[in-house]
């Protein structure tokens, strides 16, 4: 348990913690602004994202990793000087490229919202138009940042950017909401841009005060240099330092430390992945593609000295580097971006084909792709965490096949029981949770459609949690390839169905579609993983989640129905405590944890101590 704290203050244990609160966030803001805009409003909301998204990854998806890299060179070289000139060559680089992608996005709004199926959109790609430009500046500050091993300024322009459009983005929708579906979208993409904004000043504010302390800093360590020749207190320190044996222990000490820090950073470079898109995420595929970078304290720069990478000095070569990184980076995050943008061209159009309305063909993909998938990121959002966390401890145990198994089988374990108790909650109490949160904003019609939606998609959060978890220790050994090409097939499955299936089952055919895409890639993952770790163990109470699902479901239902007649938030407190109570019960008779990883869930449990073997007489 100690560990598990210890990692929260480091660098990736901060920027995965921001992730999902910024994450938990986001969904929190999603909820009131579908009371406000209603089912049709959060189409045309959803509409923009998938270009806006591909966009985003096309100019600035690889560059915190590209930048990070060459900014910790120069420092790993003691090059202060050239981890500024690093940033200051990508911002101009890059702003003019994010110009561009506001441009663009204003200029061809119109024609993306008519192929999309609904030309209303167009005003709200206004809206989003100027983040492209932000998010670039955004994203330079945060590899600077993380080239530094300082974590904690990326992480808080995170939360500020939920923040942000958690006040804005409500306010001008709400004030504009009067004038029209298309004014109201537009106002709560205006506050999504001016919450980029406020991000890219706050990093911007955060870069100029470091660099004054930073001067003053090194300023004062020269006066401090000059003095030591005159009799103050580091000339007596050197004058008493300890004996020469002991400086020599301290050496061999601090050698060995070096070698294992300069370990670990290698395997952590090999597996790095830009975790800041978990908070411009607007789709819950994304989910799958954001896991933590392993970048421990010091780790990044060490690994840059280990393997003596270039320290390129000129701005055509920064500029090279800069982009030999980012865009094979960008290119292979481009996966779900692609797939979204096809989801919507393809669900509007087939649905306004088959006879459907236009305002209620918009209105289902609002439901399904902002309303429903709200619900299904709140869960994700948490078993991200998990998945952040094996990362790191896969990438240092990586040549001790058993730790590897253990650390993979413990994170499976808890993965499963949190994703299969997460997808019966939300598939049971449907009812209760659209109710309660949406009932104010989507009439009865839409209501039902909701609520059968998330019964559909409730299935997704337990396969994402499994994809999550595979694809952390597949980093962690190295092989990130591996799961990026199992995506790439179960996003190509999930293309290919949806477009058959909205035919026969109209918009429910999107949401079957989204289940069978992460069922396939998570069963290539877990094979994948198998594959790269044979000696994984299998839990010894296979039968305990069925058990403890059926005396959910049991509960639940029986519970739901008994309090019928309660208010939908009363009534899904106390059936939802009482069916969780059993699941865990169930959980805990077949001991489906040890009691070894029960003490890394719950504080108060104390592991057991192997017997000390006595000596013979």
């Amino acid at each position: 348990m100690k560990r598990n704290i210890r990692y929260l203050f480091t660098g990736a244990g901060m920027l995965a913690v921001a992730s999902v609160i910024a994450k938990l966030l986001g969904a929190m803001y999603r909820v009131p602004l579908t009371n406000v805009l209603g089912g049709e409003g959060m189409g045309l909301y959803q509409l923009v994202f998938p270009l806006y998204t591909l966009l985003l990854t096309v100019s600035s998806g690889g560059l915190p990793v590209a930048i990070s890299r060459l900014v910790a060179v120069k420092l790993a070289c003691g090059d202060e000087k050239g981890a500024r000139r690093v940033l200051g060559v990508s911002l101009a680089a890059l702003v003019p490229i994010g110009i561009l992608g506001t441009a663009l996005l204003a200029v061809f709004g119109g024609a993306a919202a008519a192929l999309q199926g609904n030309a209303e959109a167009k005003t709200a790609y206004y809206g989003i138009a100027p983040s492209v430009a932000f998010v670039a500046v955004i994203s330079c500050f945060r590899g600077y940042f993380q080239g530094r091993e300082n974590m904690l300024p990326g992480a808080a322009s995170q939360l500020v950017e939920q923040a942000g459009k958690l006040v804005f983005g409500l306010y001008f929708a709400y004030k504009l909401m009067p004038l029209g579906y298309a004014s109201g979208v537009l106002g709560a993409l205006a506050g999504v841009s001016l919450s980029e904004l406020l991000a890219a000043l706050a990093l911007a504010a955060t870069y100029l005060i470091s660099e004054r302390t930073r001067r003053r800093n090194r300023a004062y360590a020269a006066r401090r240099a000059l003095s030591v020749g005159f009799g103050t207190d580091e000339a007596f320190l050197i004058g008493t330092e300890a004996t020469a044996a002991e400086r020599t222990r301290r050496k061999v000490a601090d050698d060995e430390s070096e070698a294992e820090r300069n370990r670990e950073g290698e395997l952590y470079a090999q597996s790095a992945q830009a975790v800041q898109g978990a908070a411009q995420a607007e789709f819950a595929g994304d989910m799958t593609a954001e896991l933590v970078s392993g970048a421990a304290d010091l780790s990044l720069q060490d690994s840059c000295k280990q393997n003596r990478a270039p320290n390129e000095t000129t701005v055509r070569g920064i500029l090279r580097e800069l982009f030999a990184v980012a865009v094979p980076v960008a290119f292979g995050s481009l996966v779900m971006p692609l797939t979204a943008l096809l989801d919507s061209v393809l669900v509007i159009n087939i649905l306004t084909y088959t006879g459907v309305g236009r305002a209620e063909a918009t209105a289902a993909y609002g439901l399904t792709s902002g309303t429903v998938a709200t619900l299904i990121n709140m869960p994700v959002a948490v078993i991200f965490a998990i998945s952040a966390a094996l990362l790191p401890r896969v990438a240092k145990c990586c040549r001790d096949p058993e730790r590897v198994a253990k650390e993979a089988c413990f994170s499976f374990k808890l993965c499963l029981i949190g994703g299969l108790l997460c997808s019966l909650a939300l598939s049971v109490f449907a009812p209760l949770i659209v109710k309660t949160l949406y009932s104010r904003g989507l009439g009865e019609a839409q209501l039902a459609v909701t609520i059968r939606l998330t019964r559909i998609s409730a299935v997704s959060v337990f396969y994402v949690g499994v994809i999550q978890v595979a694809t952390a220790a597949l980093q962690g050994l190295g092989e990130a390839k591996i799961p990026a090409v199992n995506l790439v097939i179960g996003a190509v499955t999930k293309v290919a169905v949806t477009a058959c299936l909205l035919f026969v089952f109209g918009i429910y055919g999107a949401a079957i579609g989204s289940v069978l895409c992460y069922a396939v890639t998570a069963t290539l993952d877990v094979i994948s993983v198998v594959k790269q770790v044979p000696t994984l163990a299998h839990p010894k109470s296979p039968l305990a989640p069925a058990l403890a699902a059926a005396a959910f479901v049991a509960t639940g239902i029986g519970l739901s129905y008994a309090l019928g007649g309660l208010k939908p938030l009363f009534a899904l407190a106390l059936s939802g405590t009482a069916a969780t109570a059993a699941f865990v019960a169930v959980i805990a008779v077949f001991k489906w944890f040890t009691r070894e990883e029960a003490a890394r869930i719950i504080p108060f449990i104390r592991p057991v101590k192997p017997a000390k073997k006595r000596g013979k007489a």
